[in-house]
């Protein structure tokens, strides 16, 4: 059986007023992971979104770049000021790392 990597996972727009575009783009997040991981609990806003899930071993990265992959196709405005990050860890691996996605790509800041 493969370890399980607890993920803390939020998503945001950086701009000042949300529109009914923005909360499609959270919608759209929220049916991602759920399709795509083992979701345990999704926080759905208008100005964000939180999730907690899991993965096999470590941060999702494939899954994470499919999703960002879909949404710069069916969201290429939003894009630009998507702002989403992801800890993740598994203690008994002693393992952690946290993940921003800012201008268009995922990068690990425990380097």
């Amino acid at each position: 059986m493969a370890n399980l990597c607890t993920n803390l996972f939020f998503a945001t727009i950086k701009v000042a007023e949300t529109t009914e575009k923005h909360e499609t783009v959270y919608q759209t997040i929220s049916t991602f992971l759920e399709d795509n991981l083992l979701i345990d609990n999704i926080d759905l806003d208008e100005c964000f979104i939180e999730a907690h899930f899991q993965s096999k071993w470590s941060f999702p990265n494939v899954e994470m770049q499919q999703l960002a992959q879909q949404l710069k196709q069916n969201y290429p405005n939003e894009c630009k000021d998507l702002y989403m990050r992801c800890l993740s860890y598994e203690f008994g691996c002693e393992y952690a790392d946290f993940q921003i996605f800012e201008n268009g790509k995922w990068q690990s800041k425990m380097n």
